[in-house]
């Protein structure tokens, strides 16, 4: 524990003013000059018999002084800790971390609602599965720079590269199907990712593209792009998500009632395959949640670079419980010496 202003402990020479006032008062009273009866000033005599200090003190007058001057003590002593500002120490600490940097590209058009996957034998859609998965392989990726862009028909950066990997769960998370429309825009959503990855100096860029569709909307062919991923040395890692089975697809009937039909859902495996071999990556099918799991933890391991990093750890001011409790204690003492403890002269 370190304080950033230590100067402020000077302030503890005033402790002794905050001690109980009349102890104050018959202090200095001592040193005060009493009035002569020689000096010419009339007095008045009582034929009171009993001195006041003769008469029998209640408990709470036998503990008004000590108890106010303890409060008033403590609250000051408390109040100039928070003025010294008590921190944690700062330091260096050596932490692993690949230094990779990942952006997620992922499909959330309107065929991502085809109910072919299952989590604890409950049947899903594809998005949410695809969730569950992305989430637990964001958590496992410690020291690395990970963002997220989504495409439909058009395609957006849903968060840019960040280490703050709670925050990017929270993004996938919140994803919605239909989102960005109901197509698929893949070359459009390759290039969004190359925009974000193209300003960063890094020895690994990847980005890891899913989807279940086939290629038809947006200006920027998937080939293309991939070409342009390959100047940038951005490896792009592809999965096709989905059986390319018939499978059941919720639809909404002419009374608004959700049904379900089975569809065959188009799928451009060969697309994928050319993204991820332009590029130098690998293509992946994923039809069931185990599938989608394995590939995930093999996209983990490869390229996996460990190293040994110095993470500069910040002050962390403490002097917010310091000031609470000085705070409670003054108003603690001044509700007593005006309330329970109000001395009537």
């Amino acid at each position: 524990m370190t304080f950033a202003s230590p100067e402020a402990f000077i302030l503890l020479l005033f402790i002794p003013f905050f001690i109980e006032e009349l102890r104050i008062r018959r202090l200095l009273g001592r040193f005060s000059s009493k009035p002569s009866p020689s000096s010419g000033q009339s007095s008045i005599n009582h034929s009171f018999s009993d001195s006041h200090s003769s008469l029998p003190k209640s408990f709470r007058q036998k503990i008004r002084r000590s108890l106010l001057s303890l409060l008033s003590l403590l609250a000051f002593t408390l109040a100039v800790f928070a003025l010294a500002r008590p921190q944690s120490d700062a330091s260096f600490t050596e932490v692993e971390a690949s230094g990779r940097d990942i952006m997620m590209i992922l499909d959330i058009s309107r065929s991502m609602h085809a109910l072919d996957f299952k989590i604890n034998g409950e049947r899903v859609n594809r998005l949410k599965a695809l969730k569950k998965v992305v989430v637990d392989f964001i958590e496992k990726r410690k020291g690395d720079r990970m963002g997220l862009v989504v495409f439909g028909d058009q395609a957006y950066t849903q968060c840019p590269l960040t280490l703050d990997h709670k925050v990017l769960s929270k993004f996938v998370e919140d994803l919605e199907i239909g989102m960005a429309g109901s197509g698929t825009a893949i070359g459009s959503a390759i290039a969004i990712g190359l925009k974000r990855l193209k300003k960063i100096e890094s020895e690994s860029k990847v980005a890891v593209l899913v989807t279940d569709g086939k290629s038809n909307s947006g200006k920027l062919k998937p080939e293309e792009a991939a070409k342009i991923a390959k100047e940038l040395d951005v490896k792009i890692y592809t999965i096709g998500i989905g059986s390319g089975k018939a499978a059941p697809f919720p639809v909404q009937d002419l009374f608004g009632r959700t049904r379900y039909r089975q569809q065959k859902m188009e799928f451009d495996e060969a697309t994928l395959q050319s993204i991820a071999s332009v590029t130098g990556a690998k293509y992946f099918r994923a039809d069931n949640l185990e599938t989608l799991e394995q590939i995930y933890a093999e996209i983990d391991k490869i390229e996996e670079r460990v190293e040994k990093a110095k993470t500069w750890v910040a002050y962390e001011e403490h002097f917010l419980p310091y000031l609470s409790l000085a705070l409670i204690l003054f108003f603690s003492y001044y509700s007593l010496k005006y309330s329970l403890f109000l001395k009537v002269p």
